[in-house]
Protein backbone atom coordinates (compact mmCIF):
# COMPACT_ATOMS: atom_id res chain seq x y z
CA UNK A 1 0.00 0.00 0.00
CA UNK A 2 1.55 3.62 -1.19
CA UNK A 3 1.62 6.02 1.87
CA UNK A 4 1.66 9.68 1.08
CA UNK A 5 3.42 11.91 3.38
CA UNK A 6 2.18 15.49 3.62
CA UNK A 7 4.58 18.27 4.18
CA UNK A 8 3.59 21.72 5.31
CA UNK A 9 5.71 24.30 4.99
CA UNK A 10 3.07 26.89 6.52
CA UNK A 11 3.98 30.22 8.12
CA UNK A 12 0.65 30.92 9.94
CA UNK A 13 -0.12 34.39 10.73
CA UNK A 14 -3.14 36.43 12.57
CA UNK A 15 -4.12 39.22 10.23
CA UNK A 16 -6.46 40.64 12.41
CA UNK A 17 -5.59 41.88 16.10
CA UNK A 18 -7.71 40.41 18.33
CA UNK A 19 -10.15 42.24 20.84
CA UNK A 20 -11.71 41.04 23.52
CA UNK A 21 -14.75 38.54 21.50
CA UNK A 22 -14.25 39.88 18.60
CA UNK A 23 -13.17 37.39 15.59
CA UNK A 24 -9.56 36.79 14.72
CA UNK A 25 -8.08 35.92 10.96
CA UNK A 26 -5.67 33.66 10.22
CA UNK A 27 -3.67 33.48 6.79
CA UNK A 28 -1.36 31.02 5.47
CA UNK A 29 0.96 30.16 2.63
CA UNK A 30 -0.90 27.58 0.10
CA UNK A 31 0.35 23.86 0.12
CA UNK A 32 1.72 22.91 -3.41
CA UNK A 33 2.10 18.96 -2.95
CA UNK A 34 -0.70 17.40 -5.67
CA UNK A 35 -2.83 15.31 -3.44
CA UNK A 36 -3.49 18.20 -1.09
CA UNK A 37 -7.32 17.95 0.06
CA UNK A 38 -7.57 20.65 2.96
CA UNK A 39 -6.69 22.13 5.96
CA UNK A 40 -7.29 21.79 9.25
CA UNK A 41 -7.53 24.25 11.89
CA UNK A 42 -7.06 23.89 16.08
CA UNK A 43 -7.09 25.90 18.33
CA UNK A 44 -5.46 25.45 22.61
CA UNK A 45 -6.18 27.16 25.62
CA UNK A 46 -2.33 25.77 26.61
CA UNK A 47 0.67 26.55 24.17
CA UNK A 48 1.91 23.77 21.98
CA UNK A 49 -0.99 21.28 23.85
CA UNK A 50 -2.88 19.62 20.62
CA UNK A 51 -4.94 16.55 19.82
CA UNK A 52 -4.88 16.29 15.99
CA UNK A 53 -7.47 14.42 13.63
CA UNK A 54 -10.76 15.06 12.89
CA UNK A 55 -12.57 13.97 15.90
CA UNK A 56 -10.15 16.09 18.16
CA UNK A 57 -11.08 18.63 20.51
CA UNK A 58 -8.87 21.17 19.27
CA UNK A 59 -10.78 21.11 15.93
CA UNK A 60 -11.98 24.59 15.04
CA UNK A 61 -12.39 23.84 11.56
CA UNK A 62 -11.64 22.13 7.94
CA UNK A 63 -11.19 23.67 4.39
CA UNK A 64 -10.99 21.73 1.18
CA UNK A 65 -9.25 23.02 -1.22
CA UNK A 66 -6.66 22.36 -4.21
CA UNK A 67 -2.89 22.75 -4.19
CA UNK A 68 -1.72 26.13 -5.06
CA UNK A 69 -5.01 27.90 -4.27
CA UNK A 70 -4.76 30.33 -2.04
CA UNK A 71 -8.07 31.58 -1.27
CA UNK A 72 -8.60 29.07 1.12
CA UNK A 73 -5.65 29.87 3.09
CA UNK A 74 -7.88 32.00 5.67
CA UNK A 75 -9.96 31.07 8.32
CA UNK A 76 -11.79 33.73 10.72
CA UNK A 77 -12.60 32.35 14.35
CA UNK A 78 -15.68 33.12 14.97
CA UNK A 79 -15.67 35.61 18.56
CA UNK A 80 -17.59 32.55 20.07
CA UNK A 81 -15.18 30.04 20.15
CA UNK A 82 -15.00 29.73 23.84
CA UNK A 83 -11.18 29.48 25.42
CA UNK A 84 -8.07 29.26 23.45
CA UNK A 85 -5.23 31.69 22.17
CA UNK A 86 -3.26 29.84 20.53
CA UNK A 87 -4.07 28.55 16.97
CA UNK A 88 -1.88 26.08 14.31
CA UNK A 89 -2.79 24.65 10.90
CA UNK A 90 -2.16 21.51 9.51
CA UNK A 91 -2.56 19.84 5.90
CA UNK A 92 -4.57 16.89 4.86
CA UNK A 93 -4.48 14.63 1.87
CA UNK A 94 -6.54 12.40 -0.16
CA UNK A 95 -5.34 9.44 1.15
CA UNK A 96 -6.42 10.84 4.68
CA UNK A 97 -2.92 11.79 5.97
CA UNK A 98 -2.16 14.85 8.31
CA UNK A 99 1.10 16.96 8.04
CA UNK A 100 2.61 17.87 11.29
CA UNK A 101 1.33 21.46 12.30
CA UNK A 102 2.10 24.97 11.33
CA UNK A 103 4.02 27.24 13.58
CA UNK A 104 1.46 28.74 16.45
CA UNK A 105 0.49 31.69 16.61
CA UNK A 106 -1.46 33.49 19.76
CA UNK A 107 -4.66 34.98 19.61
CA UNK A 108 -4.06 37.58 22.01
CA UNK A 109 -0.87 39.41 20.69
Amino acid sequence: MKKSILVLFVVLSVSTLALAGQPVTLTWDANTEPNLMGYRIYQSRMQGQYTFGKYSQNLLGEIYCFPNDKACCVFTIPKNTGPGNYCVVTAIDTDGFESGPSNEVSKSH
